[in-house]
């Protein structure tokens, strides 16, 4: 923090907050989306119809489910107790 100017510190914190809550819904929302795309694809009768966009909804949905966890990671690993900035 700026020993002159306080307000700027906590302009910061409310960022970092802000940030994490939409990494978390980012999270959520591609997991929903990950999960809405497979079970419509897992829905077919028969693997053996799978045709082309089956395959690329499949592969979305694994990029959704891919994007969930790493936002989740990235939001669990930065909300610690705030240790290192008691450090400073």
């Amino acid at each position: 923090m700026n020993s002159t100017n306080p307000e700027a510190g906590d302009n910061i914190k409310q960022r970092e907050r802000r940030m994490r809550r939409v990494r978390l819904w980012m999270g959520f929302y591609a997991g929903f989306i990950g999960l809405f795309t497979f079970f419509s694809v897992a829905g077919n009768s028969r693997f053996e119809k799978y045709h082309k966009l089956d395959v690329s909804r499949l592969v979305i949905a694994g990029a959704g489910f891919g994007v969930a966890l790493v936002s989740f990671i990235q939001h669990f690993k930065t909300s610690g107790d705030g240790s290192e900035a008691k450090k400073e």
